[in-house]
């Protein structure tokens, strides 16, 4: 299989305190991406669990050809300006 996932942005990383989601962080957290894919492609249910281990999934999605690009490089949830990035 080969899968080009295409996200609008680049997951926020909080300023700084907490890791950034889906591919970035080792366990699950609130990142609905990575827990529909799961679902999707692996038939994985109730991923809830902060504590859930993603690395072995990550390695797998990898393995069979999954792929995940940004849209834009930077997180633009909290973009208060639409100018701020494009001047």
């Amino acid at each position: 299989m080969r899968l080009l996932l295409i996200g609008e942005s680049a997951p926020t990383d909080h300023g700084g305190t907490r890791p950034r989601n889906f591919f970035y962080a080792d366990h699950l957290g609130y990142d609905n991406l990575y827990r529909g894919v799961g679902e999707a492609l692996y038939g994985l249910r109730g991923l809830e669990k902060r504590s859930h281990d993603k690395r072995p999934w990550l390695r797998r999605l990898q393995a069979d050809g999954v792929f995940l690009i940004d849209l834009v490089p930077y997180p633009v949830n909290d973009v208060s300006d639409r100018n701020d990035h494009f001047s």
